[in-house]
């Protein structure tokens, strides 16, 4: 499956294209395989990005100083997020953060407040079936 035709224009700028295609070493780092639409999506664009429908930043997965294995790497010591799941926003001014489900390609908002236990004991309902979804409501 490609990307949507939709985040494909929104990204046509050459500023967004990533000029080197280096995730792999940051997805064996953190010990996942997403979906192909996920590294797909990582493999042609460089980010951050901003979301004016969401008003939410969606980190890079390399570049940036806050980019995803940083968020990933801080959620999974300090809120014992499972080995699957990939933290993809800082924390947004309403306390939450956007994380994807590897294995099941779902994406949840996860505050702080009980939400957090809820992603970790897997009773949390995710907020987009799939990371495709997820990009067309970004974008």
């Amino acid at each position: 499956m490609s990307l949507p035709d939709k985040v494909v224009n929104a990204l046509s700028d050459p500023a967004y294209h990533r000029q080197v295609d280096d995730i792999e070493v940051v997805l064996g780092q953190l010990d996942v395989t997403p979906s192909s639409e996920f590294t797909e999506f990582y493999r042609k664009y460089i980010g951050p990005f901003w979301s004016d429908s969401l008003g939410i930043e969606l980190a890079d997965i390399i570049d940036d100083e806050c980019n995803i294995e940083a968020l990933t790497v801080q959620c999974r010591s300090q809120y014992r997020f499972p080995e699957r799941m990939l933290v993809l926003t800082q924390l947004s001014p309403g306390g939450t953060v956007h994380v994807l489900d590897t294995e099941s390609d779902e994406v949840f908002v996860v505050d702080f407040e009980g939400g957090e236990d809820l992603l970790v004991k897997g009773e949390l309902e995710p907020r987009w079936d799939t990371f495709s979804d997820f990009l067309q409501d970004y974008f």
